[in-house]
């Protein structure tokens, strides 16, 4: 007979939460963190309030363009979940800028 899993012992897991960007730079984002074993989750600019509110990330990586729409509202709700908000400048990044911007989300202190 199994025992009931403890809760104090379940896995945790780093979430994060990638808002507003193409199909092309999420795919290249989730391949280059990978190796870290994080769960990038994304989703749209209308759906953010309430993924962010459920799945309580620890970074959120948003486009500019998409931060720039609404910045209260991002900071605000960074600031509820207790999140690193990390900003997209430009979704055409190289290999090395996209390994530090990696570096810059999946993290967990």
């Amino acid at each position: 007979m199994r025992g009931r899993a403890r809760s104090d012992t379940a896995p945790v897991r780093l979430v994060v939460l990638v808002v507003g960007v193409s199909a092309r730079f999420l795919e290249r984002f989730r391949v280059a963190a990978a190796p870290r074993k994080a769960e990038i989750v994304f989703c749209d600019v209308s759906t953010f309030q309430r993924t962010a509110a459920l799945r309580v990330p620890r970074s959120i990586l948003v486009s500019d363009l998409a931060y720039a729409r609404s910045p209260q509202t991002y900071d605000t709700v960074t600031a509820e979940v207790c999140a690193r908000l990390v900003r997209i400048p430009d979704e055409e990044l190289d290999d090395d800028q996209i390994e530090a911007l990696v570096a810059a989300t999946v993290r967990w202190a």
